[in-house]
């Protein structure tokens, strides 16, 4: 029997994680949260299958210390509690080597990370997405992550992507999804008009077979933006 699988490294759905549990009941799903800066992993936790869209990636390990610190600028429109994740711990980096140990984003022992989350009332964490994919359009500032789960929650849906390209002042927000044949574009454009601002709604859908994969093997938006600008991405994503 398959003990346990421990997941990290990129967000995953909780509708993906409970369809996993119905096939193997017995197998716990570990979830964490790291990064090679802070001594790769920093919180932990188990799945279960009451969690919702956004499972909990756990709570701190011992002598980590997590905190959300407020954002400004980029970080406006977030979801009430929802900041930059900021981290402390013995194994936080000196700096980065590269750069002449630059240790800008280390303070008093805090590591900045360019992570967006949450705390509950229990000091879970959640993973919101990353600051440095947030959009910007007509002076608002749009986080892609606000609208996949939006559309995750459509059925028939399995997974999205969401990016954007720059046409000199115009930014066009570009859905890349992964859907049954029956979920086409008029549904998901509904479920975003129904819950998201007009000035966040994308402007083109792309049905694709699996969405694409960087280097490391996460699911990355500069991957797919780039297949989009060359024409590419409904054939190769």
């Amino acid at each position: 029997v398959l003990q346990y699988i421990n997941v990290n490294g990129e967000p995953a759905h909780g509708k993906r994680l409970k369809a996993f549990k119905e096939k193997l009941p017995f197998t716990q799903i570990v979830y964490s949260y790291g990064l090679s800066e802070a001594g790769v992993r920093v919180t932990q936790g188990v799945f279960s299958s009451d969690d919702d869209a956004t499972p909990s990636v756990g709570r701190p390990l011992d002598d980590v210390e997590i905190r959300i610190e407020k954002m400004t600028a980029m970080g406006t429109n977030l979801p009430d509690g929802v900041g930059r994740i900021a981290v402390r711990s013995p194994s936080i980096m000196v700096g980065y080597f590269a750069e002449g140990f630059d240790t800008a984003s280390v303070d008093d022992g805090w590591l900045k990370t360019e992570d967006l989350g949450r705390l509950d009332a229990d000091g879970s964490l959640y993973i919101y997405g990353r600051l440095d994919d947030a959009m910007l359009r007509g002076g608002e500032v749009i986080h892609p992550e606000a609208i996949e789960s939006t559309l995750r929650s459509v059925a028939g849906l399995h997974d999205c992507a969401v990016f954007h390209t720059d046409t000199g002042a115009f930014v066009r927000i570009v859905c890349a999804y992964v859907a049954d044949e029956a979920v086409d574009q008029s549904i998901l454009r509904t479920a975003c008009k129904e819950s998201l601002p007009a000035y966040s709604l994308p402007n083109e859908y792309v049905r694709v077979e699996q969405l694409g994969l960087g280097s490391s093997g996460k699911m990355s938006r500069r991957h797919l933006k780039d297949l989009y600008i060359a024409g590419n991405l409904a054939s190769r994503a």
